[in-house]
């Protein structure tokens, strides 16, 4: 019989001590989970999103992405089609991002976490983001990152409440963030031939052509159709050079293509892949500016636009035909 008892009473204690640990477990449960979510219609239309709205510091509009056809595409950049990598990333942030503390409601406080729409300093003032659904539209300031630099704060457009979220929002500075600038997908050892032209104000018209040839197992060796005197064709790498600058051609901003700014290039390159795919590169000075236009075989929609290049990148394109070759050394003479 004893031998009972001390069974229930250890039994008992058990549970007590079962009991005593969950009750500690629930006090440390994290009470950021009894905040109503800042951004619970966007958790809950997530998958309805079709425009993204980015203002700056100043009111600026930087970004207007808009889902058209299936396609995002950025408003403010010719339509241009969006960087899905960019818009992705960004959004997952926006979506997994919780508020963890509420802060002031108090309009008068608002400069403190950068969210006064009203100060005098514009650098104070926070970036409104509106973000378009099916069904609704989000609209929230972005202010500051807590000084701990783990956290940003925001405010509803709607909501006097401020929150410190759990993760920092980045902004873009510029559309071109959200857009994949690269214009060339092609493997430069896939050039079968090049054609150049060059008609620039202060230097005579070039005309050259690199043409290919290959043997079993080898790589391709390209000829040139016109080698000055004093010159000789004597480096394959610098023409491989002269493919892989074009190639890494990326532009700066980009415009709904303008027929009468190309009726005229400064440079005119024509390019044969060993696919039988065909690339037209058009290149244009206009005063300070630098422009290209691109057709292509395999990228007709490519075509309705044109973009702004650098001036350091007009110049890699716009290649000498020297560039290419080598003084022929002559051999000392003794008398």
């Amino acid at each position: 019989m004893k031998n009972i008892y001390v069974l229930i009473l250890i039994v008992f204690t058990a549970s007590l001590i079962f009991l005593g640990i969950n009750l500690n477990s629930s006090s440390d449960i994290d009470d950021t989970q009894f905040y109503p979510l800042w951004n619970s219609s966007v958790v809950e239309n997530k998958a309805g999103l079709n425009g993204i709205k980015i203002y700056d510091k100043a009111g600026q509009l930087i970004i207007h992405a808009q889902l058209d056809n299936n396609i995002w595409r950025m408003v403010n950049a010719a339509n241009y089609p969006v960087d899905l990598n960019q818009v992705s990333s960004w959004y997952k942030n926006i979506l997994a991002a919780k508020n963890i503390e509420p802060k002031t409601g108090s309009a008068d406080k608002y400069f403190k976490l950068g969210l006064d729409v009203n100060s005098d300093d514009i650098e104070e003032r926070p970036n409104l983001i509106k973000l378009d659904f099916e069904q609704t539209q989000f609209e929230f300031y972005l202010g500051n990152v807590a000084s701990s630099a783990k956290g940003s704060y925001i405010k509803l457009v709607s909501n006097p409440q401020t929150w410190l979220l759990d993760q920092n929002i980045n902004l873009p500075e510029d559309n071109i963030d959200w857009l994949n600038t690269s214009l060339f997908s092609f493997n430069t050892k896939d050039i079968k031939s090049l054609s150049f032209e060059s008609v620039e104000a202060d230097q005579a018209k070039q005309s050259w052509t690199l043409s290919s040839s290959q043997e079993p197992d080898q790589d391709l060796t390209y000829s040139l159709s016109l080698i000055p005197e004093g010159y000789e064709l004597n480096n394959q790498q610098k023409i491989i050079d002269y493919f892989t600058d074009i190639k890494s051609l990326n532009f700066e901003s980009v415009f709904d293509y303008d027929t009468e700014l190309f009726s005229a290039p400064n440079i005119l390159i024509k390019i044969e892949l060993l696919d039988g795919k065909n690339l037209t590169l058009m290149a244009k000075q206009q005063a300070e500016d630098y422009y290209l236009y691109i057709q292509s075989d395999d990228n007709l929609k490519q075509q309705a636009w044109h973009f702004k290049i650098s001036e350091y990148d007009y110049g890699r394109l716009n290649k000498p035909v020297t560039y290419l070759l080598s003084e022929i050394v002559k051999p000392d003479v003794e008398g």
